[in-house]
This record gives structure tokens, sequence and C-alpha cells, in this order.
């Protein structure tokens, strides 16, 4: 803190994974706890502190399962606490995909789904105002492409100079959403390797 308290917010019982995001003021912490108990093996599960060392599951999508350990993982918040956005895998054992979600209280978990069917997507980022989501969604040909979800949805690939961006995926955005930044992007695809 900014007069140099150090403080624990650990999970119990096995501990906090990651912590990712916070939100404007630092009152909303997200990250990733491990999961011991419920029907599943242990795993990952995105995840919002709730003070202490006291941590509350943000569940997952109905029928899914576990890749290796992780179930849903917290990437980001919005500048009010109320949004959170990440990915949430769709099938256990690795034998499907993975989309972003968003979590806020009122609608819990909710799949974004992708642009390419059977195709995988992730929330990297959101504004502060919560409006614009950054991140990913993979083409046909599998290469992940920077892509926002702007005010509701759907997911759109950036196409500059009406091109299709060829590889990357955007990282950053700004408070309100009108600026996105990414990496990976190359115009010849000849230019990096297997994503």
């Amino acid at each position: 803190t900014a007069d140099g308290q150090v403080l624990s917010i650990g999970a119990p019982p096995s501990g906090v994974y990651f912590v990712t995001a916070l939100s404007d003021d630092g009152s909303t912490v997200v990250g990733d706890i491990l999961v011991t108990d419920g029907p599943l093996e242990p795993h990952l599960e995105a995840a919002i502190w709730l003070g202490g060392d006291q941590w509350r599951s943000l569940g997952y999508l109905p029928g899914t399962g576990p890749c290796g350990l992780n179930l849903t993982s917290a990437f980001d918040v919005s500048g009010d606490g109320s949004k959170i956005v990440g990915l949430a895998w769709l099938e256990s054992n690795c034998a499907g995909t993975a989309h972003g979600f968003q979590w806020t209280e009122q609608t819990g978990m909710v799949d974004l789904g992708a642009i390419v069917d059977g195709r995988a997507s992730r929330g990297n980022a959101i504004s502060a105002d919560g409006t614009v989501i950054a991140g990913w969604s993979d083409s046909s040909f599998g290469s992940r492409l920077g892509a926002q979800y702007r005010d509701g949805g759907p997911w759109e690939w950036f196409t500059p100079d009406g091109q299709t961006i060829q590889a990357g995926e955007a990282l950053a955005v700004n408070s309100d959403g009108s600026v996105i930044v990414g990496g990976g992007y190359f115009e010849n695809t000849a230019n990096f390797g297997a994503p």
C-alpha cells in the first residue's frame, strides 16, 4: 500500500496461484485459486478477493471440465470492479477449446464465444468503463488474431487497411476503450512461427 504496508491476501486451503489485476481504487483484486473440493479434480478457477485471506471462486461454465489444472482464469477487471474477463475451458482433458468469458455479480460467468466455430478466444483486458474487451479469437487456420468485444459483442478482428491481421493478440485497452494495443502482428505470415 502507499503507506508501506505489505498485506497477505492468501487463499485457504491451498493458496492463490496468480493475482492478475485490480480495480482502479485497489479494492477489487482478481486472480486464480486452487479449488480442491467439489465434483471436479483439484483445479484452478478465476476468483475475486473478499478481504483478509478470503477468496470467492467465480465458478465455471456448465458442462465443462479442466485442461490439466486450468478450468477458468481471470485476466482483468473493470475500473469499478464489477466486470471480470478471462478464459474458460469448455471440455475436460484439453479435448476441446476455450473461450473468453465475462463475469458480473448479476450474470455470473458468460461465454463470449469465438468468431470461428470450434476455435478459441480469450479476454485479456477490459476498459475501465467496462465497455470494451480486448483479446484474441482464433482464425480458421489456427493462429490467434487480435480481436475486440465492444459494447456487448460479438468478437471482431482488427482489420487495418481493410485486411485481417495475420497474427497476434490485443493485450491492453485504455479507460474508455478508444485505444487498444497488442503484439505479435506481422504483415507477412512467413515472418512468424507456429503460435
